[in-house]
C-alpha cells in the first residue's frame, strides 16, 4: 500500500512501498493529488518508487493495469490544466540499479526511463517531469521548478500553423507516446516537402465528422490492456458507423507491445482499419509484419499489417527508420510529390 506524506505543504510525498501497487494506490493518488489542487496552494509531487515482489497473476495484473490506466486518463481530462498552474512538477525517485534490473538486456534502460517520464508527466499531468536517484535530488530539482512558468498547454490541440493543411493526421494518447509518434510523423512529412499538415490530439474533436475536412487522413492509435481501444478513440468509435468514407484515402500507424502482449500486438489499429473499410475508406500505408515477434493481430493481413506498428517498449532504435520509411511509402501511395516538385 503506498505511504503519503503531506507533512511539508509544499510537497506530495508518495512512498511506493515493498508491494506491488494495486489500482486502489493509484486511486488514493488521484484523490490525495486532487485535494491538493482543490487547496490551491502550488506544491511539488514526488514519487519514490521502493523495490518490491513481483506477483505472477498475469491476468490480475492486467485487470490492474486497465484500471490505472482508467485513473490516469480520467486524471488527464479533468484535473490538468488547473495541475498544470499549481503543481511545479512531478519527479520519480528509483534507483538506477532497479531500473536496470527490469531491464537488463537495455543498458539505456535509465535515460529511456527519464525520458518517458518527462514525456508522460507533461501529457498527462500538464507539468515537467523528472527521474533522479535520491528524494534530495527531487526536493533541490522541484525548487528550482517552483521559479519557471507553468509548462504551455497547446500540445493538446491542433497544430495547423501555416499554409492550409491539406493532410488531416489525428491521434489518441494516453501517457503521451502516441503524440510523441504522431509528432514524428509530422516532422519527416514536412522535412520531405510534401503537402502541410494538421496535427490534431482525437480529444478535442467533438465528433468525428470533422476529420472528413481531409481527402488524406493519417490516424494514430495504441493498443491498450488486452487488445483494446485507447480511450479517447473508444468514446468516439461509434460516430464511425455515422460516417461515409467513401474517396477518403488513410494511412493508419498503432503503438504496441509485441513481446508483453503477443496475442493482442496491434489489434486497435486493426480494429480501426476494419471500421474505416467498412465506411468506405481507401486505405493506405500497410506495413510488413515480418519485422516483428508476436503470436496474433488483428491488424495482419496476408502478412501485412494494417498500418506502421510502432513498439517504443522493445524496439525504440528502430522507430526513426520505420517513420522514414513508412512516410515515403504513404506518399507514394497517394502519389503526393513535393511542394518544390508540385511548384
Amino acid at each position: 500500500m503506498f505511504r503519503f506524506d503531506e507533512t511539508d505543504p509544499r510537497l506530495l510525498l508518495i512512498h511506493t512501498g515493498n508491494e506491488e501497487a494495486e489500482a486502489s494506490d493509484f486511486a488514493a493518488v488521484a484523490r490525495h493529488w486532487t485535494a491538493r489542487i482543490a487547496a490551491g496552494q502550488p506544491f511539488g509531487v514526488v514519487m519514490v518508487s521502493e523495490p518490491h515482489e513481483h506477483h505472477h497473476d498475469e491476468d490480475h495484473g492486467r485487470e490492474q493495469e486497465a484500471v490505472i490506466t482508467a485513473i490516469i486518463n480520467d486524471f488527464r481530462r479533468d484535473q490538468r490544466e488547473r495541475n498544470n498552474q499549481l503543481c511545479h512538477g512531478y519527479v520519480n525517485v528509483i534507483s538506477p540499479e532497479l531500473v536496470r534490473e527490469h531491464a537488463p538486456d537495455n543498458p539505456g534502460a535509465w535515460e529511456a526511463h527519464r525520458a518517458g517520464t518527462e514525456r508522460f508527466a507533461a501529457y498527462a499531468f500538464g507539468v515537467r517531469g523528472h527521474v533522479v536517484a535520491s528524494l534530495a535530488e527531487a526536493t533541490a530539482w522541484l525548487d528550482e521548478q517552483a521559479s519557471l512558468p507553468p509548462l504551455p498547454l497547446d500540445d493538446l490541440g491542433a497544430d495547423g500553423a501555416g499554409a492550409p493543411a491539406q493532410v488531416g493526421l489525428f491521434y489518441g494518447s494516453t501517457t503521451g507516446v502516441t503524440k510523441y509518434i504522431a509528432e514524428q510523423i509530422a516532422r519527416e512529412w514536412n522535412a520531405a516537402g510534401l503537402p502541410p499538415v494538421a496535427l490534431v490530439n482525437i480529444v478535442k474533436v467533438k465528433h468525428l465528422a470533422d476529420l472528413l475536412a481531409f481527402d488524406h487522413l493519417i490516424l494514430g492509435i495504441p493498443t491498450w490492456n488486452i487488445g483494446q481501444l485507447q480511450d479517447d478513440w473508444e468514446t468516439r468509435f461509434h460516430q464511425l458507423d455515422q460516417l461515409d468514407f467513401s474517396g477518403t484515402r488513410v494511412a493508419l500507424f498503432g503503438i504496441g507491445d509485441q513481446v508483453n502482449y503477443a496475442e493482442n500486438f496491434q489489434d486497435a489499429l486493426g480494429m480501426l482499419a476494419s471500421r474505416l473499410g467498412e465506411r468506405g475508406a481507401i486505405l493506405a500505408g500497410q506495413w510488413p509484419g515480418d519485422d516483428y515477434e508476436f503470436a496474433a493481430s488483428l491488424a495482419l493481413r496476408d502478412g501485412r499489417l494494417a498500418g506502421l506498428a510502432i513498439d517504443e517498449v522493445n524496439q525504440p532504435e528502430l522507430t526513426a527508420e520505420r517513420i522514414a520509411g513508412w512516410v515515403a511509402q504513404v506518399a507514394a501511395e497517394w502519389q503526393l510529390a513535393p511542394a518544390a516538385v508540385q511548384a
